[in-house]
Formats: structure tokens, C-alpha cells, sequence
């Protein structure tokens, strides 16, 4: 049986905190966002653009956010890139 790996962390970006649990997992990487019902595939750890998109299409259904999504995916994804996956 393969190994899921995770890290839990706060992440403040667009005046807002968000609870991140990201990892990966046998098909690739992931990110919840529970307290925003937020979830979606990622790319390995260092794939900023991929993974910034990923996070940006699911939370710019989010309307609360309004035209923050794309500074708020990039915080995100700048945080996964620098954290890695905690492996």
C-alpha cells in the first residue's frame, strides 16, 4: 500500500485565512480547503502555473472572493511550491 503525505497549515492571503491540507497522494498532488468546501488536483510541488490555475478554477466559483481569486491562488500555490509536499 502506497503512502499518502500531507501537511496542514493557515495560509493569510487576500485578507482572508484559509486552513490548506496538501500532500500527494498515488495519482498525483492534492489541496483541500475545508472551511472554504475547496478541492482540487495538483501538479508536483514546484509546478506554480498548473497548480495556481487549479486552485484559481475552483475558488473563483467562490463569489465572496470577488477579484482577489487570482492573488489568493498564487499565495496558495507559492506557499505549496515553497513547503513542498513534507516528504
Amino acid at each position: 500500500m502506497d503512502k499518502v503525505t500531507a501537511k496542514e497549515m493557515n495560509i493569510n492571503a487576500g485578507g482572508y485565512s484559509f486552513l490548506c491540507i496538501f500532500g500527494e497522494h498515488i495519482n498525483g498532488g492534492f489541496l483541500a480547503i475545508p472551511n472554504w468546501n475547496v478541492c482540487v488536483e495538483l501538479s508536483d510541488a514546484n509546478d506554480f502555473d498548473y497548480n495556481s490555475n487549479s486552485i484559481y478554477n475552483a475558488i473563483v466559483q467562490i463569489a465572496e472572493f470577488c477579484s482577489d481569486e487570482k492573488d489568493i491562488a498564487d499565495t496558495i500555490a507559492n506557499t505549496i511550491y515553497m513547503e513542498g509536499y513534507g516528504y
